[in-house]
């Protein structure tokens, strides 16, 4: 009889190199963006800019992903793959909306009220965006998940560097031009595609366990995205672009490897797994973690040895002083790259309030190591502490894991 572990990993390589030429593509988008828009605006105006994005991303990100892992739970459940209430859905992304413009008021410092309420909008149009192109990873669309998820990376540094070279590098054209990409984006997307039904709201897991991951979830925004605010209430706005240029640099092709190219291909076949064969899902994870694992540390290395002549290519001059905080920053998302494999059998267990300790226990440890850090070494700190936050949370997701 054929493995199941195997037969599973057949299928994850099966569309491998395409998602990953695809994803390739977009990345080298990405870069390219980042390129151009640094060119055109000041670190302290790119720092404004990339507090108002994860300010905002804080309902699409982070609250439309629990609905999304909730889907798919269902999903492997035999429910059809959808979020189990119009109603939540409205409810969570006002929330996330609320949430966003707080932080965005706070740590960004704004003054101009234009452009609070621009990125009020454009929350609410890409907490929609992105919860209906997960949508399409958990009802086994890859062919067009794949496409959308690559167009949705370089789209808002795209849409900022047109609006600042048409209308000059202050922040509200910054943030109107990404509002309306991500609402053209929303348009032609339920235009050309057929959204999932609502699914039975007593088939899988229900309501109480989504309302489980919604704090994991905005722990997890706070482990990933925390420490550029730090920076903001311990430093400066140029702080915050120098360090987020960096970050951009070191993380962009990790993430895109891990969350758009390797976990939605092995989540799903891992909850199917999962709930029929214990131990070939296990096999499964294994795999995942190691290629994924031995992927990425040859990337930061190479990245690392090369890193002079890539920071020329990618990054404007007033960027250059975050050179060192790469290597820094591409170690801690190893780090987090394992972490997200190894939640996957808690999460199939059920077990979603063993999450919470864990990454509030990764997001203080993080607070304080970047906050020290800040006062002392500056964005480099910062850069030290995220490591420690993210070995943390490993270690206590290792811990969690292991409990009978």
């Amino acid at each position: 009889m054929a493995d199941p572990a195997q037969s599973a990993t057949q299928r994850i390589a099966s569309s491998f190199g395409a998602q990953l030429a695809v994803h390739g593509a977009s990345l080298m988008a990405i870069l390219l963006g980042t390129r151009l828009l640094t060119g055109q605006v000041a670190p302290d105006v790119f720092g404004s800019y990339s507090l108002c994005l994860l300010g905002m991303q804080l309902a699409g990100n982070a609250l439309g992903q629990a609905t999304i892992q909730h889907a798919l739970m269902r999903s492997s459940a035999g429910s059809s793959v959808s979020i189990p209430n119009r109603f939540v859905i409205i409810g969570l992304a006002i929330l996330g909306v609320l949430t966003s413009f707080v932080l965005i008021l706070l740590a960004a410092r704004l003054q101009i009220w234009a452009t609070c309420g621009l990125c009020l909008l454009w929350t609410f149009v890409d907490f929609h965006l992105r919860a209906s192109i997960a949508l399409l990873n958990a009802a086994g669309r890859q062919g067009l998940y794949t496409c959308w998820t690559a167009l949705l990376g370089p789209l808002s540094l795209w849409s900022a560097f047109v609006a600042s070279c048409a209308f000059g590098p202050a922040l509200e054209w910054l943030v109107g031009a990404g509002c309306v990409s991500s609402a053209l984006a929303l348009s032609a997307l339920h235009a050309t595609t057929k959204t999932p039904s609502v699914s039975d709201p007593k088939a899988g897991p229900g309501l109480s366990t989504l309302m489980t991951m919604l704090p994991v979830a905005g722990l997890v925004w706070v482990l990933t995205a925390g420490e550029r605010y730090m920076i903001a209430w311990l430093g400066d706005l140029e702080m915050v672009g120098i360090y987020a240029a960096g970050y951009a640099l070191a993380t962009r092709p990790i993430l895109v490897f891990c969350n758009n190219v390797a976990l939605p291909r092995v989540r799903p076949e891992y909850y199917r797994l999962f709930a029929s064969d214990p131990a070939a899902a296990s096999r499964l994870l294994r795999r995942g973690v190691m290629v994924t694992a031995t992927a990425i540390l040859a990337g930061v290395a190479l990245l690392t040895l090369l890193l002079p002549w890539v920071i020329g290519l990618v990054l404007a001059p007033a960027y250059h002083s975050c050179m060192w905080l790469i290597p820094w920053i591409g170690l801690a998302y190893t780090f987090w790259a394992v972490v997200l494999f190894a939640e996957l059998p808690i999460i199939a267990q059920g077990r979603m309030s063993r999450l919470l300790p864990v990454y509030a226990g990764g997001s203080l440890t993080q607070a304080l190591a970047v906050g020290f850090g800040v006062s002392l070494w500056g964005v480099l700190g910062a850069s030290v502490g995220v490591v420690l936050g993210m070995l943390s949370t490993l270690a206590l997701i290792s811990f969690a894991g292991r409990r009978p």
